[in-house]
């Protein structure tokens, strides 16, 4: 860092006001320990004006440029070739000859409507705005070599910890090609004193539903599915903003949602089995869900739930539409012509899940995302 940096100002003559302006600026600078030199201090140099600007602008650690429309008037006829002033020649020649690398000539301005008066070679430098407080210090900082923001200390180089790749584990009891054949159109519920109660799954596609159910069955122990499988039902409240209840596509709010999907906490065990940590695992889960109209006053779900509360399981079953339309409900068949009880299967992991208190992030709040 320069102790007391020499700084010669160039500026151009042209109001007694502007001159003293500058003196007062050069004065004020050299009282806070820059040695800043302008023409004003010297009356007449014994080697001539041009020699002593030439020794200034050469000699001096910096050269600040004080533009004004006078000024680059001076600048541009120099470039011209139109009468010669030595100032302006001197530092386009220094510019010049340094190939345009420059840290030396520093353009300043007293006033913000005089930044259009930078000449043309000094644009693309740092200027300030001597009428602004910070361009001010930050031009003194600069002259002194101090900079606004020091550099931190350089550390030592530190090894940067290791991110194991994440482990994509799927897991879904969900044959999407199968469902969609299938087409799952509703719930039955049959609950017999003293019996398991019956949950079944009505498909209009029966072949389908009972390719799924034997799905199911070969990834069973024992007929039981609880491994890989997890039913929940969604029932109001809901939230009082769900479009639910204005909808007649959810009947106002009258029904439930009857969730499928993957049994998650069990498909982390089971890949942790794998030798895949919990940590750097990610489940993918395909689900299927829908909502159920109740125009009985959830008389049967109510009752479908006490029994599953009581036995802690119950069985479930494929039912096909076709059958449960004209046999069942139009009293031709009994339960046992229209459901096949030697294909049911068992489980327990059955939950009960009011709207309201659902959470998004878990699997079976994606039916929240079906009302948005």
């Amino acid at each position: 860092m320069v102790e007391s940096p020499k700084v010669f100002i160039s500026y151009s003559h042209q109001s007694s006001e502007y001159n003293k302006k500058v003196l007062d600026f050069s004065n004020n600078f050299r009282l806070k320990g820059i040695d800043t030199n302008i023409d004003q201090y010297v009356e007449a140099p014994s080697e001539g004006w041009p020699q002593w600007m030439e020794k200034q602008i050469y000699d001096s650690d910096y050269v600040l440029v004080c533009c004004s429309k006078s000024y680059i008037e001076k600048f541009r006829e120099n470039t011209e070739g139109l009468g010669i002033s030595w100032e302006t020649s001197m530092i386009y020649q220094f510019i010049y000859d340094n190939a345009t690398k420059n840290s030396k000539i520093i353009p300043v301005f007293f006033d913000e409507k005089d930044k259009s008066f930078v000449p043309r070679p000094l644009k693309k430098y740092t200027f300030y705005n001597l009428s602004k407080e910070a361009d001010y210090v930050r031009l003194y900082n600069r002259l002194i070599g101090k900079t606004t923001n020091n550099k931190a200390p350089l550390g030592q180089l530190k090894p940067l910890d290791e991110k194991k790749p994440k482990t994509l584990f799927v897991s879904t009891p969900i044959d999407i090609e199968k469902w969609n054949q299938a087409r799952w159109r509703g719930i039955m519920y049959i609950c017999i004193a003293g019996d398991v109660p019956v949950l079944g799954l009505v498909f209009k596609n029966y072949q389908r539903g009972l390719e799924i159910f034997d799905q199911w069955r070969r990834l069973s122990t024992d007929r039981y599915i609880d491994e890989f499988v997890s039913f929940c039902f969604i029932t109001p409240p809901f939230s009082k903003k769900s479009l639910i209840y204005s909808s007649e596509k959810y009947n106002f709010g009258k029904g439930y949602f009857a969730y499928i999907g993957p049994n998650i906490k069990e498909a982390e065990n089971r890949a942790q089995k794998l030798g895949l940590s919990k940590e750097n695992l990610v489940i993918t889960a395909i689900n299927r869900f829908r909502w159920m109209d109740e125009k009985s006053n959830a008389q049967n779900r109510k009752k479908f739930q006490e029994s599953v509360k009581e036995r802690a399981e119950c069985l479930i079953v494929p039912i096909a539409l076709e059958k449960l339309t004209s046999g069942l409900l139009s009293g031709k068949d009994s339960i046992r012509d229209v459901i096949n009880f030697d294909g049911a299967l068992k489980m327990s992991n059955i939950s009960f899940k009011n709207g309201k208190d659902l959470d998004e992030n878990t699997p079976e709040g994606a039916v929240l995302k079906s009302l948005v």
